[in-house]
């Protein structure tokens, strides 16, 4: 990557420091709508190096948008998703020599709107705390914190010892389709890895479970101040046209960021129409907070730990995101695991995961312990059959967020 390295030197002058941003990016269409270019000029005040990785296909019109941000465009199969691709370029396509030449890496995703304000100022603020990583936005679970994988930096101190590439070969399948492996490899497991080994982490804002990202689209901004706004808050399990409302007409009145940019993208990808006079007509005072309903993490580390100390063998009741997150993260406390078990009439298509078994309940012995991984709702579903076959021996990892701690 010679002319890249050449194009990174000639751009360090202006900035305070080399950093390597990796944008990865997807559309359905293969459309890049104008927020992208936005968003990429945007980090471009920050990082001196911004390699775009296409996952699947994007039209020519966009490659050449793209183009005119980024030092490369990489277009690979969609395959990894956002993990595989950071890792197509950090280990398949440069390697440590290459990345020790950069002071931070940025990895970031296009499933934001933003940001709402400079990522000078924001960058600023986050090398004031003397962290070796950070992330935009981290939500405080009772089980685990988990740092949105969304938008990552990392600092010279990981760089230089090449564990953020150590990582990847370990933990990240770049070829996997499942989108169940990619959740608790990338997503849940990087933070708990780095702090694990003694890495110090931040959070430009933090929030609590009961602020779910997508369905309190006006607490995380309004309130929290998250310079971000995640572009599945619009879609139609999430949407309202109050909230959204609330949220746009604060993002005009308080930022410089053009509204268009969102009610364009949100008008193609979900057909839904709003109008800038609907958001300046909007009354405020007639606005009133109300969270989403969420499940949330039940149980503490050591309360899961306690648990398959006690009860030495035993099976995952689930095979989806929970499951596999409660699996990968904490696969060292289960001392005599069986495989992962879904509800009768159930098919699952992969049969494994984590190169686990999947049974199907009828398979398995009753009286064997289960730690039941699954949302709040499918919980309570199988909740009053459970308590009475496993006689006490089950360990519920979800609760309604109202009643969590």
């Amino acid at each position: 990557m010679k002319d890249l390295m050449q194009q990174t030197m000639e751009n360090e002058g202006c900035l305070d420091k080399n950093r390597l941003c990796i944008f990865s990016f997807f559309d359905r269409d293969g459309v890049v709508d104008d927020y992208n270019l936005y968003l990429l000029k945007s980090i471009r005040e920050v990082a001196s190096t911004v390699i775009t990785v296409v996952n699947g296909e994007v039209n020519e019109a966009g490659k050449q948008r793209l183009g005119t941000l980024s030092n490369q465009v990489v277009i690979r199969p969609n395959r990894g998703y956002d993990g595989g691709a950071y890792k197509d370029i950090l280990v398949n396509r440069m390697g440590e020599q290459e990345l020790h030449h950069f002071d931070e890496i940025i990895l970031m995703n296009n499933t934001f709107f933003g940001p709402f304000e400079s990522f000078s100022s924001i960058f600023t603020r986050m090398q004031q705390q003397n962290l070796d990583f950070w992330c935009m936005d981290e939500v405080e679970h009772k089980l685990i914190p988990v740092c949105c994988s969304y938008f990552y930096v990392f600092t010279s101190n990981i760089i230089k010892k090449n564990i953020l590439t150590e990582y990847m070969r370990k933990h990240v399948d770049s070829n996997t389709e499942d989108k169940r492996v990619v959740y608790p490899t990338f997503e849940w497991n990087t933070r708990r890895y780095l702090t694990g080994r003694g890495f110090r982490c931040g959070a430009y804002t933090k929030h609590t479970i009961s602020k779910d990202m997508y369905g309190n689209s006006d607490e995380t901004v309004v309130r929290s101040g998250s310079p971000l706004l995640k572009v599945r808050s619009f879609c139609p399990e999430y949407f309202s046209l109050k909230r959204s409302l609330f949220t746009l007409k604060y993002i005009l009145r308080h930022t410089e960021y053009p509204v268009e940019l969102i009610l364009n993208h949100i008008e193609r990808k979900y057909g839904i129409h709003i109008d800038k006079e609907a958001i300046e007509s909007f009354e405020e005072k007639d606005y009133s907070y109300a969270s989403a309903h969420v499940s949330a993490w039940n149980i503490s580390e050591e309360e899961l730990r306690d648990f398959l100390f006690e009860n030495r063998s035993g099976y995952i009741y689930g095979a989806g995101q929970v499951a596999a997150i409660v699996w990968y993260i904490f696969k060292d406390y289960f001392y005599d695991f069986k495989g992962f078990v879904i509800s009768d009439g159930v098919k699952d298509k992969y049969q494994t995961l984590f190169d686990q078994p999947v049974f199907h309940y009828s398979e398995i012995d009753k009286n064997s312990p289960l730690v039941v991984a699954l949302s709040y709702k499918n919980s309570m579903e199988v909740k009053q059959m459970l308590d009475e076959r496993h006689q006490g021996k089950v360990l519920y990892t979800s609760s309604d967020e109202k009643e969590a701690v």
